[in-house]
This record gives C-alpha cells, structure tokens and sequence, in this order.
C-alpha cells in the first residue's frame, strides 16, 4: 500500500512538473521581448535596404548611411543577446528610452525627417510600447523628445537637412501611432494572457484536488495528524533501537513558547498530558533552542526523560522555518547513539514535519470546504429549532396565564423563569445564527461588523465596551469571516464567563500582520485548560485560527482578567 501511494505522489508530481515546463514553453513562445526583437530587426532590414537602394543611394552620404548602418546592426547584435523583456522595471524603462535616443541619432544622421532610416524611431517607440506599455511608451518618447530637440540645434547649425513643416507633421503622427500600437498590443496581450493563465491554473487546480481526494479516500490515514506521528514511530522502530521514543507537537496556533508541548506519542516513560518548555531535560530543551540535533553519548542521572536512560538522541522537527515538534530517543541499555544515529534521526524528523504539516494543511483545506455545510446548518437550525423554542415560549406563558386563582405562587413563579429561559435560549441562538449566516461580505467589512456586534454586547448586559481599530486595506473576505468568528466566541465567553466590568478590543496591523486583542478586567481562566480537548469554543477558535495559518494565545491572570491575541499573516 506504502509504495502504491508513493507511487501515486510521485505520478502526480511529475504531471504537475509536465504541466509546468509545457505552460513555460508556451508563455516563451508567446513573449512580447521575442514580438520586439522580430521587429528591431525587421525595421533595421528596411531602414538598411531603403537606405542604400539604387533610387536614392546617389543622393545619399554613403559614409553617414553607413556609420548609421553600423550602429543600428550592433545594437540589435546587443538586443539580440540581451533582449528586453516585458514587466514594470526602471532599467527597461531606461533600456527603452536610450534605445529611442540611438534611433533619433541616427535618423538625424542620415537625413532628418526626409532620412530612410526615420522608421527606427517608429519601431524604437513599437518595441517600448510592446515590452514597457504605457510607461515604457512615455519613456521612449521622452527620449526621443529630447533628442529632436538637440537635432533641430544640429539642423539650425546646418549639419543634417530638414523637411518642411507638412512634412514634420506627418511624420511625427505615423511614429506616434507606432508607439501607440504596441502600447496597446501589450495591454492586449496582458489582458488576454492573464484571463488564460487563470483559466489554465483552475484547471490544474481541478485535476490536482480530485487527485488529493482519490489518495485521501485510499488512505485516509496518512492525512491525519495522527497518521501521520504513526508513519513517524514506525519509521523510527525500523531504523533505531531505543526504549523510550517521545514525540512532542506544538499546537498549530501556538504563539512563541508560551504554549506547552502535547505529547503525539510516548513510550517507554510516563508522560502525564502536556509538558511545559520549562520542565523539558537539559538535552531536549538544547534541541528546542538551538533547532538541531543533539547527542548525548552519556546521560547523567535523572537528566532524561527516562529515569533509567543511559544514552539519547534528540531531534527538532521543523517545517517553513517554524518549529513544530521535538523527537527524543533514549537506551537504558545496549550501545550509546551515536553520530550517524543522530543523522539518521535527523532525516527521519525532515520526513516527520513534512508529513505533520501535510496533515495539518488537508485539515485547513476540509475546514475551508466546511463553510457551505455550516451555512446549510445554520438554516435548518433557524427554521426549526428557532421557531419551535418560540412555540415552546408562547406555549408557557399560555400555561401560566390559564392557572386557576388558586393556583400555588411558586408554580407561576417558576412558569414564568422557565418562559424567561426559553426566551433567553432563543435569543441566543438567533445571535450565534446571524454570525454563522452573516460574517463580512463586499459591502459589510470587519470593522463594521464588530462595531456593531459590540454596540448589541453593550447593551444587553453591564460591560463597557471600547473599540480600537487600525486597518490598512481590507483582508480577503474568507480570513474577515474567521477572524469575525473568533472574535466573536471571545467576546461572548467574556460575556458569560468573565465576570467582567471592561472590555476592550483592538484591531490593527502589526509587523505584517493583522492582530486582534481581546481584554477584559474579569476573573481570569486557567491557560493551561485551554487546550482540553471538550472546551469546545476554544477548541473551535483554535481551529478556525489554524485554517488562516494564525496564532492564538491566551494571557491571564487569576483575578485580572484575560487577555485573547490573535495574529493573521498579511499575504
């Protein structure tokens, strides 16, 4: 089975290499650098050919046609060798630009408007136009702008002829329009390629995630954060003896070092839930810091992880420049590691971060498929269940009112905290309904959508409530929605649960993120229970977070309150 799945991993990256290196060649068919150097030397054959041909070669400076046929031919040697290519660069403006001057020069040279080899700055002007668009064109231009300007002084000082004014214009207007031309060819083209490239890409992407599924229905296993750790151990027991395997994960929200480490597997020792950075042995808090492997030949007394340990070796597992996980190996008996097993462990920790954040990535890309199901819910839910908590209250206080008048007080006292309740319940579920239906769109951002929901926090309960807010731009609509939902699960726990008489929330860009902190004055919480796996709404926004490739912490301090920071990476 391991080696049909590989074998299908490795099928589909060489399709996707195929489609790539077919998708290059193609696009360097269609360059427009290639488009432009057809035409410098196109132009350079007619402006040579039109110079030199027998109808005007005999009242023509030889000498001046061929200074200028020397020049233009070497510099589409250069171009030829290093050609212009198309994108938004100064040093192609400039490229452009001198390029124009050149042929400016050297239609002056030749005869000035009336000279044959004029066309260069017509094809000089094309070519800006095709490789730079509209700024490569006014670079151009500007170019041979200013050179006329020193070709009127030479033509005032009797060194190159001049046309009559009919003529000037004339001639002007055609290598205007030249350039203009290839201005637009290049928006065309750029409009064009880049509606094909989308259309090519969605394909791609089509065979790519209906391969992803096939091989995620087959093996269903290997695509799980715990599949992925067994892979892992089994990879280590074939490869090194030991009596005590540990690995260790960071949580995929976990901000710094403050987030204790969660056991994915142990043997060999008893490790009770999660362990703390500050309670790892001297040998793997070494691996933790230093993001290498470390030998220990040697381990003292009690400076493992097992009492017993004699020898161990320690691993970091590391993915995209974050570390994610630790590995630690330890012998009560037998030989000590040594070098070439910490190498050996070293590979197998590379496979191990590849395979764990493969994991984590299918789980974002089900939890983003997820949203069209939430929705679906979140109707259903309104539909049913809202109308019949509605029906179950109006049904109590129709109780209550029929009760004879002899009826006990108690009795109505309670129908009516029970009609209350069920009235509280509805009025909860249609506030968690509208976040799940509602959330960011085109026309209704973030920040609007939290000023209110704040306002509604406010004034249905005694916190006061402050609102910061910094953003540079709007985030795309999928990462609004997230964060929007998190912020809100936060808000509302303070709600509840905090206690609290302030709450303050911020939201603002920082260090090429976008960061959202929520304070309040209350009672504080336990962090270390925050990771529990049945304290659902944290677990939740945990999730959510790990979907936007987000940080999540929790500051607290029993007795003054807790403080939520989550950070978003701006891409």
């Amino acid at each position: 089975m391991a080696e049909s799945l590989e074998a299908r991993v490795a099928s589909l990256a060489s399709r996707r290499s195929r489609t790539l290196r077919a998708s290059g060649a193609s696009e360097r068919a269609w360059d427009l650098g290639d488009m432009a150097l057809a035409l410098r030397w196109w132009a350079t054959c007619f402006a040579v050919i039109s110079a030199f041909a027998p109808i005007t070669s005999a009242t023509r400076s030889v000498s001046r046609d061929a200074v200028g046929t020397v020049l233009l031919v070497l510099y589409g040697v250069l171009r030829t060798l290093l050609p212009l290519r198309p994108g938004p660069d100064r040093r192609l403006y400039a490229a452009v630009a001198l390029e124009s001057v050149l042929a400016a020069f050297v239609a002056f040279l030749t005869g000035g408007w009336h000279s044959p080899m004029l066309i260069m700055v017509g094809a000089a002007l094309l070519v800006a136009g095709l490789v730079g668009g509209l700024w490569g064109l006014l670079a151009s231009a500007a170019g041979a702008l200013g050179f006329a300007v020193l070709g009127a002084a030479l033509a005032w000082a009797g060194v190159v002829g001049v046309g009559t004014s009919t003529v000037i214009f004339e001639r002007a207007g055609e290598i205007a329009g030249m350039g203009a031309i290839g201005a637009y060819a290049h928006r065309i083209f750029y409009a064009e390629g880049s509606a094909y490239n989308r259309l090519r890409w969605m394909n791609e992407i089509h065979a790519l995630l209906f391969e992803l599924y096939g091989l995620a229905a087959e093996h269903s296993g290997l695509f799980t954060v715990d599949g992925a750790v067994g892979a892992t151990v089994s990879r280590l027991r074939d490869v090194l003896d030991s009596d005590v395997v540990v690995l260790l994960l960071r949580p995929a929200t976990a901000e710094g070092t403050e987030q204790p480490w969660q056991v994915a597997y142990c043997a060999g020792v008893p490790l009770g839930g999660d362990v703390a950075e500050r309670d790892l042995p001297e040998a793997l808090a070494a691996c933790s810091a230093t993001r290498e492997p470390v030998l220990r030949a040697h381990l003292g007394a009690g400076t493992g992880l097992g009492a017993s340990s004699l020898t161990g070796v320690y691993a970091p597992i590391a993915v995209r420049g974050a570390l994610i996980g630790l590995l630690a190996l330890e012998r009560a008996e037998g030989p000590a590691f040594s070098e070439e097993d910490r190498d050996a462990l070293r590979a197998v920790a590379r496979h191990a971060g590849l395979a764990v954040d493969n994991a984590r990535t299918y789980l974002r890309l089900r939890n983003l498929g997820a949203e069209e199901e939430r929705e679906r819910i979140a109707r259903e839910l309104h539909d049913r269940i809202g109308q019949s908590l509605a029906a179950v209250a109006f049904n109590v206080d129709r109780l209550s009112a029929s009760l004879p008048p002899g009826a006990p007080a108690q009795l109505q006292r309670e129908l009516d905290a029970l009609a209350g309740d069920v009235r509280g319940v509805n009025a909860e579920i249609r506030e968690k309904l509208a976040e799940l239906r509602g959330g960011p769109n085109a026309e209704v951002d973030l920040v609007r959508l939290l000023d209110g929901f704040l306002m509604r926090v406010e004034t249905r309960s005694k916190l006061k409530v402050s609102f910061d807010h910094a953003l540079d731009g709007r985030l795309p609509e999928v990462v609004e929605r997230e964060i929007w939902r998190i912020a809100c699960e936060a808000i509302r726990n303070v709600e509840r649960h905090a206690g609290a008489r302030q709450l303050s929330v911020a939201l603002r860009d920082e260090g090429g993120c976008t960061v959202v902190e929520i304070t309040d004055d209350g009672k504080g919480i336990d962090v270390a229970r925050t990771l529990r796996a049945d304290a659902y709404g944290i677990v939740g926004m945990r999730e959510r977070a790990d979907l936007l490739g987000a940080t999540l912490a929790f500051d607290s301090t029993p007795g003054f309150g807790t403080t939520v920071r989550l950070r978003v990476p701006r891409t």
